[in-house]
């Protein structure tokens, strides 16, 4: 799965630590990074994670890099949008792998899943015109900090890998 990386040269050393995060707590992971570069291309981004870095060179301006690295996916293609000061501190790594698993399988009525909760996001200009994308606490998790989001997600994969194999 494409992963791409809000960044630019300044922050290659954080986009760096991100990879290594990644690496570190979720080893089965099957990203690709797509690490945006202005001037200076990170060579060594390349030498140490080739094969879990894409390079691309866009300009430094904010929406110009956002386009040019969306210019490399397919329309109806899932990706997972990273930010290079963003870095896994600890995962259930058998979750998030039936996670992703249920994502690459989703139809196309679901069009985001996210591990974090996200609330009042604007669906318009009017102010009061809002999206509650996950409608509990932010604080209501279990010990491993998976929301109850995330299990009602590996809930609905579960039933739905059952109903598949009857």
């Amino acid at each position: 799965m494409r992963s791409i990386v809000l960044s630019c040269d300044k922050y290659h050393p954080l986009s760096e630590h991100m990879v290594v995060s990644y690496r570190d707590k979720w080893p089965s992971h099957n990203f690709k990074f797509n690490i945006p570069w202005n001037d200076s291309k990170p060579i060594h981004l390349l030498e140490k994670y080739s094969n879990e870095v894409e390079l691309i060179q866009t300009p430094i301006e904010f929406k110009k890099t956002i386009g040019s690295l969306l210019d490399k996916v397919d329309d109806d293609e899932w990706i997972f949008w990273s930010t290079d000061d963003t870095y896994l501190i600890s995962v259930d790594e058998e979750e998030v792998n039936i996670t992703q698993k249920f994502v690459e399988q989703c139809d196309e009525d679901v069009f985001g899943v996210t591990f974090g909760y996200i609330r009042h996001v604007p669906h318009s200009i009017d102010e009061k015109d809002t999206v509650e994308y996950a409608p509990w606490s932010p604080h209501e998790s279990d010990t491993n900090g998976i929301s109850i989001f995330m299990k009602k997600i590996l809930e609905v994969y579960h039933q739905q890998s059952k109903t598949n194999t009857q």
